[in-house]
């Protein structure tokens, strides 16, 4: 459900892209999108892909325009200010005046990637497939992938290719006949000034404006059709009681192990409150993985992660029965915005979570050699100058500062991976968490991590932990109050609200006399593992490729093959690393 694009700047060659047609040429610039994706309003063209609306200081004003509209009256009156007044997840190009403009949304959940030349950036495009076709040749950069071991992420900014970069959060770039200035629009750490100038607020306000904020995106997007993900959370459970409170059923579906207690808990929430409620089980073939991966890297996004296939197919499983336009919400990074992070060694690896609590950097020659990269493919010291690029690895910072950094240099990124996959399906992906105006009214009041301990053992501090997503969804649709969250000493709402003494003695007794187990809601079995390996022994045999100057694939091989059982996720990405890379690289030749 995108629209792609493609900018060249100064390039002389024209593009092999069948798809897309030239809609704008200056000679210097030029832009290649579909045919009637590059709307004339006035004196001004505008492309938007993804999805914009009002933010909430300007909606009741503006939400009578189109979003094609809107853009052009908010430029027009604001310059290219106009971009901060407006919100979602998006990519917007304005041509003006032999001047291209370009911006993605506040937090680059949109993503964008460019190119650059011997002077300036020479191609943008919202699809590494598009700049393959403009004859940019994909070669690893060592020093990223080492970095990826490190973090399971790539430094913002960077990929894990040399030569192609991508657009930091609110990025800004203005191209004309004879320069290329690129800047951020709005940062992150804004949300700090206004931690600052702290004000009280109730939960009746905070229940009111997740009200306004999911009716003015139902309003002015108007999907014909919501869908949810649940679990047996409280993240995705608030924004149930949003669009409940509103009168709307959305459709609720839940991937894993139908017999997880996450899949289980899930479903008695959709009986309780009367909605369709599908459970897509995770396949476990090596076709449907060969199929899944395959698929993940046709998409035009090198940051996904080969872990994201069950994702892919629940996303694609349920968008088959979507309508035209559909909208899925997630309640994604709840939890770390409003409690702090949780030390999984998955979105935050264990090399960035001893640093917050020891102050100081594990060996990167140990750990590059545990993922099997060979220490003469990369430099120390260009690793080491782009960790320092992190502000949640600054050693001057205190362990809550540098998990706010965390928050938006790690943990937004990887849930970006979702968001973008999920963007393929549905018309528009709502994670209302990281809505900008709701991102600003909890740092604003005392919502958030900075106001919270989620180390403490002592059952009364941590109640403090669950008192906005609990006091919200029981103003917004209290007849959710006593279906049980799906946690080992499990509770629900009503049990909460009787304050900290009962929560937690009823919460203790459960934990220590429950006797029923659950299995994993995802896990990996020998078939992964064997799908693994059957890519590691290719990789091996083809003595064509690169890897083998950076990866000792002989050796993972031999690790992998020794593994039983089932298996967690964070245990095979060094495995599954090298797959995806040489994938990757495969399909971009």
């Amino acid at each position: 459900m995108r629209e792609d694009f493609l900018v060249t700047y100064k390039r002389s060659d024209s593009p092999d892209i069948g798809r897309l047609t030239l809609q704008y040429d200056s000679n210097e610039i030029k832009l290649y999108c579909n045919s009637g994706s590059l709307i004339q309003i006035g004196d001004i063209q505008i492309f938007i892909d993804g999805y914009i609306l009002p933010r909430d200081i300007i909606f009741d004003e503006y939400s009578k325009y189109d979003p094609h509209s809107l853009v052009h009256v908010l430029y027009k009156k604001f310059d290219d200010d106009f971009i901060l007044n407006i919100k979602g997840f998006f990519c917007i190009i304005i041509l003006d005046s032999y001047q291209v403009k370009i911006f993605n949304d506040q937090l680059g959940l949109y993503p964008c990637y460019y190119t650059s030349g011997l002077k300036s950036i020479d191609r943008i495009s919202n699809s590494v497939d598009l700049l393959k076709s403009d004859g940019f040749t994909l070669k690893p950069d060592y020093s990223s992938i080492v970095i990826k071991s490190l973090i399971h992420r790539n430094v913002p900014g960077k990929t894990t290719f040399e030569g192609l970069e991508k657009f930091l959060p609110a990025t800004c770039l203005r191209i004309n006949d004879q320069s290329v200035l690129k800047s951020q629009y709005w940062k992150y750490t804004s949300l700090l000034e206004l931690k600052k100038k702290k004000r009280a607020s109730s939960f009746e306000n905070e229940a009111n404006f997740m009200n306004r904020l999911f009716s003015q995106f139902l309003q002015y997007l108007n999907p014909d059709k919501q869908y949810i993900s649940l679990t047996g959370g409280k993240d995705s459970r608030t924004g149930l009681a949003a669009l409940k409170s509103l009168s709307k059923n959305p459709v609720g579906f839940t991937y894993g192990n139908p017999m997880s207690r996450d899949v289980i808990y899930a479903g008695l929430l959709a009986d309780s409150v009367k909605i369709d409620h599908y459970i897509i089980e995770p396949e476990s073939s090596v076709d449907y993985f060969e199929d899944a991966v395959s698929d993940i890297v046709k998409l035009g996004n090198p940051d996904i992660n080969l872990f994201r296939l069950h994702r892919f197919n629940a996303f694609k499983k349920v968008s088959d029965k979507s309508d035209s336009q559909s909208a899925y919400f997630a309640g994604y990074m709840a939890g770390e915005i409003l409690m702090g992070i949780y030390y999984d060694n998955l979105i935050f690896t264990n090399f960035i979570t001893d640093f917050w609590e020891n102050g100081s950097l594990n060996s990167i020659a140990d750990i590059a050699y545990n993922y099997f990269i060979k220490d003469q493919c990369f430099d120390d010291k260009a690793v080491l100058d782009d960790l320092h690029k992190l502000e949640c690895l600054n050693p001057d910072l205190s362990r809550s500062m540098k998990q706010f950094h965390g928050l938006f240099e790690i943990g937004i990124p990887h849930h970006a991976q979702d968001i973008f996959i999920s963007s393929n399906y549905f018309s528009y992906t709502y994670p209302f968490f990281l809505d900008i105006d709701l991102l600003e009214d909890l740092f604003y009041g005392n919502f958030n991590l900075f106001h919270t301990d989620n180390t403490t053992k002592n059952p009364f501090k941590r109640y403090a932990l669950y008192a906005y997503n609990l006091n919200i969804q029981h103003l917004l649709f209290p007849q959710m109050d006593q279906v049980p969250f799906g946690k080992r000493g499990s509770y629900n709402t009503r049990e909460y609200l009787r304050g900290s003494f009962y929560w937690s003695v009823i919460k203790t007794i459960r934990f220590f006399t429950e006797r029923k187990t659950y299995p994993p809601s995802i896990n990996y079995d020998e078939t992964f593992r064997q799908f693994l390996l059957q890519w590691l022994n290719q990789i091996n045999s083809d003595r064509n490729s690169e890897l083998h100057m950076s990866f000792n694939i002989e050796e993972a091989i031999s690790e992998l093959s020794l593994i039983s059982g089932t298996t967690q996720e964070g245990i095979l990405h060094k495995y599954s690393n090298i797959v995806m890379l040489y994938m990757q690289l495969n399909y971009y030749k």
